[in-house]
C-alpha cells in the first residue's frame, strides 16, 4: 500500500513543467495503479502506448518513466521511430515497390526493422544488455535517418524490477484484410487519396509486427477527438522541435497516409484509453467525442 501511495504522490510531482493540467492527472491514476499491481507479478513488464501523430505519446511515455523510476523501477522507453530502416534502405524500398507513394516517406508498416526490434525485446526479456539506435527526424531536410554513431546509441541494462514502455503511432495494430480495410474506411468516411493497390502493400507488412505486440502486457491508446487534429498537432510539434524544417503543407501530406491506419488503431482493444479534445486536454470518454 505504501508503494502505491508513494507512486500516486509522484503523479503531480513530475508535472513540474506543467505539461498536464490538474484535471488531466486524474485520468492517469487508474493507469498507474493498474501497472503497479501487475508489475509485482510480471517482470519485466511491457507497456505499449499507441497514439497518432502529435498526440503526446512520447511525452506521456517519459512521464510514466519518471514516476516509476522514482519508486525504484528500472524503466526504459523504446520508440518505434528508433527502429526505422535507414534512409538509404527506405529509398531502395520505395524504388523496389514501383515508387509506391505511401513509401516515399517514413512511418507506415514496412518502414521499420521489425526483426531487429523483436530481437532486442527478446534480449530485454532475458535480462541481457544491449544497445538501441536513435532516429533523428530533423536530418536530410526532415526525411530523418537512423543515427548509428556509437556515442548516440542508448545502452539498455535490465535489472531486478523492469518496466519497458513501447511507444508509437501504430503500436498494437492488427492484421486486417483488404476487404475489411476498405469497409472500415467507407464506414468512417475516410478518403483514400491513393490507389487501393498501394494500401494493400501496407497491409501485407502488418503481420510482421505481431511478434512485437504479443510481448506487450498492458496497452494504452491515446485517441484524438477528430482525425484531422493529427496534422495540426504534428505541425505544432515540428515548429517546436525541428524549427519548421517541414512546412504545414508537407506535414499535411506526411500525416494524411497515416489517418486510415490511426482510425483502425482507435478501434483496438486496450487496457486503458485516454481521449484528447481539440485543445489537447483529456476528456471523460467516447461520449465526449464528436462522432
Amino acid at each position: 500500500m505504501e508503494y502505491i501511495q508513494k507512486l500516486m504522490e509522484n503523479i503531480p510531482k513530475y508535472n513540474n513543467k506543467l505539461i498536464y493540467k490538474k484535471n488531466d492527472l486524474n485520468y492517469f491514476k487508474n493507469i498507474f495503479s493498474d501497472i503497479t499491481k501487475k508489475i509485482e507479478s510480471k517482470n519485466p513488464f511491457i507497456v505499449g502506448i499507441n497514439g497518432g501523430n502529435g498526440s503526446g505519446k512520447s511525452t506521456f511515455a517519459k512521464y510514466i518513466s519518471d514516476v516509476f523510476e522514482d519508486v525504484g523501477i528500472n524503466t526504459n522507453i523504446f520508440s518505434l521511430d528508433d527502429f526505422y530502416l535507414s534512409l538509404e534502405k527506405r529509398k531502395i524500398q520505395y524504388e523496389y515497390f514501383n515508387k509506391n507513394p505511401l513509401y516515399k516517406s517514413r512511418g507506415l508498416p514496412g518502414t521499420h526493422n521489425t526483426r531487429f526490434f523483436n530481437t532486442q525485446l527478446e534480449k530485454y526479456l532475458n535480462y541481457e544488455e544491449f544497445e538501441i539506435p536513435k532516429f533523428d527526424k530533423s536530418l536530410h531536410k526532415g526525411e530523418g535517418d537512423v543515427v548509428l554513431n556509437k556515442k548516440y546509441l542508448e545502452p539498455i541494462n535490465p535489472k531486478n524490477k523492469n518496466l519497458c514502455i513501447i511507444e508509437g503511432w501504430c503500436v498494437g495494430i492488427k492484421e486486417i484484410s483488404y476487404k475489411d480495410f476498405v469497409e472500415h474506411c467507407n464506414k468512417e468516411k475516410i478518403k483514400l487519396n491513393y490507389n487501393i493497390k498501394y494500401y494493400e502493400k501496407i497491409l501485407e507488412f502488418i503481420p510482421e509486427y505481431q511478434k512485437i505486440w504479443d510481448k506487450i502486457d498492458y496497452n494504452i491508446i491515446i485517441q484524438a477527438e477528430k482525425l484531422e487534429l493529427h496534422s495540426k498537432w504534428r505541425y505544432e510539434q515540428e515548429k517546436r522541435d525541428n524549427k519548421g524544417k517541414m512546412n504545414e503543407e508537407k506535414i499535411r501530406k506526411f500525416v494524411n497516409p497515416y489517418l486510415p491506419f490511426i482510425s483502425l488503431c482507435n478501434k483496438l482493444k486496450s487496457n486503458s484509453k485516454l481521449y484528447l479534445n481539440e485543445e489537447h486536454r483529456f476528456v471523460d470518454g467516447p461520449n465526449s467525442l464528436k462522432e
